[in-house]
This record gives C-alpha cells, sequence and structure tokens, in this order.
C-alpha cells in the first residue's frame, strides 16, 4: 500500500486491540512503533496472600510470620509469574516473547 501524499487519510492496512494506555509512537524505516503502558493488579494475587492480618497468621510472633510469609511468597510469585508468561506468550500470538 503506498502512503498518500496528497494529505489524505492513511489506509488501514491491519488493527489490534490492546491493552493499557497509549505513550508514545514513532516511525521508525517504515515501520510503526507503539508504545503502551499497562499495569499489573497484584493485590489479589500477591498481597493478599501475604498480609499479616489473615487468619493463616494469627498467633504467629514476627520471626514466624516472617518464615511462613516468605514460604508463601515463594508459592505465590511462582505461580504469578507463570501465569504472567503464558498470558505474554498467548496475547503475543504465540511467539516466544524472547524480547520482553
Amino acid at each position: 500500500t503506498k502512503i498518500p501524499t496528497d494529505g489524505s487519510e492513511l489506509p488501514l492496512i491491519a488493527s489490534k486491540e490492546l491493552d493499557g494506555r497509549y505513550r508514545a509512537a514513532r516511525e521508525i524505516d517504515g515501520v510503526a512503533h507503539i508504545v503502551v503502558q499497562s499495569s499489573v493488579e497484584t493485590h489479589s494475587h500477591i498481597s493478599r496472600a501475604l498480609d499479616n492480618k489473615r487468619d493463616v497468621y494469627d498467633d504467629l510472633n514476627r520471626e514466624k510470620y516472617v518464615a511462613a510469609a516468605t514460604e508463601k511468597a515463594k508459592e505465590v510469585l511462582h505461580r504469578f509469574s507463570t501465569q504472567m508468561v503464558e498470558e505474554l506468550v498467548t496475547n503475543s500470538g504465540g511467539k516466544d516473547c524472547s524480547a520482553v
């Protein structure tokens, strides 16, 4: 598709839905580079599991809470990071995400 030189609209060649907010865009060597920013919701996945006010941590002194929360964090972070990578691969059209 040729780029119009008369000031008319560019033709839409393709579109893709992206999560996040637009941050910047540049054209480099004829290729559009679009940057979006999105946040990762961590509270329900990580913070809540480590909250020292949860029943599972009742009656633990600080030292025992830290030990129990550290073990829980290892479990939760492994599950969270595995899910995040799976979603990145899925949302990248099956690519290997080696550039992420």
